[in-house]
């Protein structure tokens, strides 16, 4: 699924959403939500898949630092799972919650802002890769953080349950 640029231009933002992988493994850096669309084209900008089954990211212009971060967080097949991605400006923190428990990992590194200014993809990496997420992605939805109370506004993209589809 497709949907428009989100105009960012931050690096205080939250991207959450419920997953539910149907393989396990999962493609290597396949896509959960993510862009390689505008300045980000190269070498993309989001929360997908790293390697190894694990939660990844990708920020700071595709820096090595976030792209080849190895959270730990691995989504259990066939079951539904709440994942967020909280950037900051000095850290990133992936979150993973399902029956298991709460779990996260941080990466201490600061994080520049990115203005996520083409389209982005909700279950396809969108470049590379065989970046299609097996399974089904719901309710994601992004959190700007706008000043030092950290006031926010949350915005939903559709609702509905889907199976992304491959692209051709």
């Amino acid at each position: 699924m497709t949907v428009p640029a989100l105009k960012l231009n931050t690096n205080t933002v939250t991207i959450t959403l419920w997953l539910q992988p149907t393989d396990d493994p999962v493609n290597d850096f396949a896509g959960l939500f993510f862009s390689r669309e505008g300045t980000a084209s190269v070498n993309g900008v989001g929360l997908r898949y790293a390697t190894n089954n694990q939660l990844g990211y990708v920020w700071n212009l595709g820096a090595t630092e976030t792209s080849s971060f190895n959270s730990g967080l691995t989504p259990p097949a066939n079951q539904w799972s709440f994942a967020a991605l909280v950037i900051e400006p000095t850290k990133a923190t992936i979150y993973l919650y399902n029956t298991n428990g709460l779990a996260s990992a941080t990466n201490p590194i600061p994080h520049t802002a990115e203005a996520w200014d083409g389209h982005g993809l909700i279950g396809y990496d969108g470049g590379f890769y065989d970046g299609n997420f097996p399974g089904t992605i719901d309710e994601v939805a992004y959190s700007i953080m706008r000043s030092p109370q950290l006031k926010s506004s949350i915005y939903i993209m559709p609702r509905s349950r889907f199976k992304p589809q491959p692209s051709r």
